[in-house]
């Protein structure tokens, strides 16, 4: 994946609810670029077989939903990406509608690696039907690599 997304913000954090903002290396040293991106965009960056890193916990607390939806709705029109791996570090969900449980799509997902899949009710069906591969770790594991590459070198 080109460029990095340092942060994605959602409707609740951000009074302009279809965009994330997309940030990349500029030309000199320690110079960024940040450019604002509709979460469609977003979205298309994510190729076949990367991994994607959300951040959040729950039903809402800092979930960027907006997101999740807009990956779901490009697999359902394009079927891509296929077969990536998500990371999060603690349970993403509502246990009805909210969260990674909409990603609950044949091959989009590969495996999930989560300290909980209990938020995600259809993740989970989707694990216990050995239809993805599932990890469930405590939540500091997740946690520490998500802050390590997330951290600027």
């Amino acid at each position: 994946m080109q460029g990095r997304f340092s942060y994605l913000h959602t409707a609740k954090e951000n009074p302009y609810p279809s965009i994330a903002y997309r940030q990349s290396n500029g030309s000199g040293p320690g110079e960024k670029h940040v450019k604002v991106v509709s979460f469609e965009e977003a979205v298309s960056y994510i190729h076949d077989g990367d991994t994607l890193l959300i951040g959040g916990s729950g039903g809402g607390h800092a979930v960027p939903e907006a997101l999740i939806v807009a990956l779901k709705q490009r697999y359902l029109k394009e079927t891509k990406p296929n077969r990536i791996t998500l990371l999060h570090p603690v349970g993403i969900g509502d246990n009805v509608s909210q969260g990674v449980g909409h990603l609950a799509c044949p091959g989009l997902l590969k495996r999930i690696v989560t300290a909980a899949l209990v938020n995600s009710p259809a993740i989970q069906k989707m694990a216990e039907q050995d239809a993805i591969e599932a990890y469930t770790l405590p939540p500091g594991g997740p946690a520490f690599y998500r802050r390590w590459v997330c951290t600027p070198s």
